[in-house]
């Protein structure tokens, strides 16, 4: 009788985990939003070293400081890590729902490595046609 109760509330458990995983996949593309919030957790760190590396670039081409590079970057990295993963929980919480619109991510670029730029605003585009 004990092993039926255990059963049954197993196989609730996993009836209730399995409905909550198809949601992130209901609406256009909360996939994409999990493993982008899942990558962008697990790739914080990065950052540290990514920022290293521009502070570094562009102290050596102002100052020729490269210990101001080396100590701003790390900072700055710190700073960045810390708003990637704050960015890829809220992606990984978010994955059912459109927040923000479209499934946009928190942080751009999407991803730590990623060297792509966002694409300019509409408005931004007509702006600089019209000058």
């Amino acid at each position: 009788m004990k092993w039926l109760k255990i059963s049954f509330a197993t196989i609730l458990t996993l009836i209730f985990l399995l409905s909550l995983h198809s949601l992130c996949w209901a609406a256009d593309n909360p996939g994409d939003k999990l493993s982008r919030g899942v990558v962008n957790i697990i790739s914080a760190p990065l950052e540290i070293a990514k920022q290293i590396d521009k502070e570094w670039k562009n102290q050596t081409d102002k100052t020729k400081k490269v210990s101001l590079g080396l100590f701003g970057g790390f900072f700055k990295g710190i700073t960045y890590t810390v708003g990637r993963m704050g960015s890829g929980v809220w992606d990984v919480v978010t994955c059912p729902f459109q927040l923000p619109k479209g499934y946009e991510p928190l942080m751009k670029p999407d991803y730590v490595l990623d060297k792509k730029s966002p694409p300019p605003q509409q408005n931004q585009l007509n702006q600089e046609i019209n000058k």
